[in-house]
């Protein structure tokens, strides 16, 4: 389908001056929204603006986007969005069948959300979708007669409330033939789920400093396997690496196979996406900023850590044995045997222990009973025998071994 975007960029702003020139995290505003606009197909791009210097900016880096000089009356601060989209559509004539606004107030929209939106409206015939994302929260607003009064039924936890839904404002869809109607949003229109972490809408200053840190700072995905044939025990590694990250935003990558992994990592309210591992350069691909990636999935492909570097993702490698050297890549081999050096790290000086455990001088009580030793598939470096003897130090009860498969 003729996809016709435009992105709406006036020059004035009172929150944020200039703000869609102004520079977030090494470029202006509003080239977010333009690069994620041009990842769709068959697509022309339109800026709208009543700026020059944004017409300049934008001519000046893209060949393949359009510039629109709107009059300045429709730039105002009282001009709505349905304004400007239908004053520039009566002054120029395109051929389209799929309307999309982007606003580049919404810098954190990724790419693979906004294809999914328009993937969803295609197939379910929506004639105009929106941007919303989901609130639960108590509200109150005063009656006729200035009573406070709770907009809900009944005061109830968080996770038991029906969920509203806030227009964020961040990309609509709307077909054409709704827009001859003289309508950009229908009577039964779609909803685009916005993940609450692309959700901000940069409107004062305190927005754009969470915005830069979001895209400068705070992104890391962790890609992990687990299933029945090959246990848990990456799982729980990268959960406990998780908690020692918490000032990043994490998301987790699974395979779509590896339902008990997805099912464990849900169950501590990470966020999680399911993907194989081949699909990791794409997911990368589409992020902006600093790109980072936790691999613990048993043994990479040479043609995957490729891929990654030609990206330039800074990738972490755990129990690897593919141990050859890639630019930005650290590889982490606690159960594996080796020489540490530069990017490469071997032994029990690298295992990622629980907390329960760090800097305990009583690690259990007098009424142990019974001890289980157990390393899951594979012990390549004996441990399960080093940990039997030093138990036997300070232990005379009994000991169940468990040996893996492997």
């Amino acid at each position: 389908m003729r996809t016709l975007v435009i992105i709406p960029a006036r020059g004035g702003s009172k929150g944020i001056p200039r703000k869609n020139l102004r520079d977030l995290a090494g470029q202006p505003l509003i080239f977010y929204s333009i690069n994620i606009a041009l990842t769709i197909e068959n697509v022309l791009v339109v800026v709208d603006t009543d700026d020059y210097e944004i017409e300049y900016m934008v001519k000046s880096f893209y060949d393949n986007v359009k510039v629109y000089r709107r009059k300045k009356p429709q730039g105002g601060d009282f001009a709505t969005i349905d304004d400007v989209i239908f004053n520039h559509l009566r002054s120029v004539d395109y051929s389209f069948d799929l309307l999309v606004v982007l606003q580049p107030t919404s810098p954190l929209l990724s790419v693979a959300t906004v294809k999914k939106a328009i993937t969803d409206f295609v197939s379910n015939e929506y004639s105009s979708a929106l941007a919303v994302k989901e609130f639960k929260h108590l509200l109150w607003r005063r009656d006729k007669h200035g009573i406070p009064r709770l907009i809900q039924d009944s005061r109830v936890n968080r996770q038991l409330m029906e969920p509203l839904y806030l227009e964020t404002g961040a990309i609509t869809i709307t077909k054409k033939e709704l827009i001859m109607s003289g309508r950009r949003i229908g009577d039964h229109p779609g909803l685009i789920y916005i993940p609450e972490s692309e959700s901000i809408d940069l409107d004062r200053s305190d927005d754009w400093s969470l915005a830069e840190r979001a895209i400068k700072l705070d992104k890391l995905y962790i890609y992990v396997t687990g299933n029945k044939k090959i246990g848990l025990g990456h799982v729980y590694n990268v959960l406990e690496l998780a908690v020692y990250l918490a000032s990043y935003s994490i998301t987790f990558l699974v395979d779509p196979k590896d339902t008990l992994a997805r099912d464990i990592l849900k169950s501590y309210n990470y966020q999680v996406t399911t993907c194989s591992k081949y699909d990791l350069t794409n997911i990368l691909d589409a992020e902006q900023g600093v790109r980072r990636l936790i691999i613990d999935a048993l043994d990479t492909e040479d043609k995957i850590l490729q891929a990654l570097k030609d990206q330039n993702v800074r990738v972490v490698s755990f129990e690897d044995r593919n141990v050859n050297r890639y630019e930005n890549r650290i590889l982490i081999n606690a159960l594996y045997s080796g020489l540490s050096e530069s990017s490469h790290y071997y032994g029990y000086k690298y295992f990622i222990m629980r907390r329960e455990f760090v800097n305990r001088r009583t690690i259990f009580s007098n009424n142990v009973s019974e001890i289980l030793i157990t390393f899951g598939g594979a012990d390549p470096q004996n441990y399960t025998s080093l940990c039997y003897m030093e138990l036997r130090k300070i232990y005379k009860g009994n000991i169940t071994i468990i040996l893996g498969s492997a």
